[in-house]
């Protein structure tokens, strides 16, 4: 059985939708949904391959255009896999603290400490963000890439230009903490090597 979407992307939370039927509703967000056309079914067993044609139809009650439903999708494809890449840095900087802990309570040189203090403050507010109106952390990221996913996908009709501006606004705003997180491993990396 293919349920017609990609891949659900790793988030943080998962929820159900209200309409959900207990024990066979799947989680929410699911993947972006295929657009409609031929597909191809491929099975290996035993060694041997079995391909067959599927063909994928637009649901006739559905009124948007092929330019909405790409759209659509294509938002929806962007939006996993940022999702994937917030989780996966979240991830990193999660073990990056948890390292750095470590290394704070085995250090034994004030100047050490403090350093290693003021980097683990650093990664924090990578991951859930300062307060007071500074930019989001990955955590909040996650979140919000989600609900534009949640979005997009939810409605049968082409995706508003408020929901593509917001998409590329935390397109961008993942691009810079991205960039700010590479550059904290870049510096420690050289660091290090000292």
């Amino acid at each position: 059985m293919w349920d017609l979407h990609y891949p659900s992307p790793k988030v943080l939370g998962h929820d159900y939708p209200i309409s959900a039927i207990y024990g066979d509703t799947p989680r929410f967000p699911l993947g972006p949904a295929v657009l409609p056309g031929t597909y191809a079914v491929r099975l290996i067993a035993n060694g041997r391959t079995y391909t067959q044609p599927l063909v994928i139809k637009m649901d006739p009650r559905v009124q948007i255009t092929d330019a909405g439903l790409r759209l659509q999708r294509d938002i929806g494809v962007r939006m996993n896999d940022a999702i994937s890449r917030d989780f996966a840095a979240l991830g990193e900087v999660r073990a990056q603290r948890t390292v750095l802990r470590a290394q704070r309570e085995g250090a034994k040189a004030k100047e050490v400490v403090d350093s290693l203090v003021a980097l683990d403050s650093l990664l924090a507010k990578i991951e859930s963000g300062a307060r007071g109106g500074a930019p989001v952390g990955l955590v909040v990221l996650n979140e919000q890439l989600a609900g534009i996913l949640d979005a997009v996908e939810g409605a049968d009709a082409e995706p508003t230009t408020q929901v593509v501006a917001a998409a590329g606004d935390l397109e961008k705003s993942l691009a810079a903490i991205l960039a700010q997180w590479s550059d904290i491993q870049r510096t420690r990396i050289k660091r290090d090597r000292k």
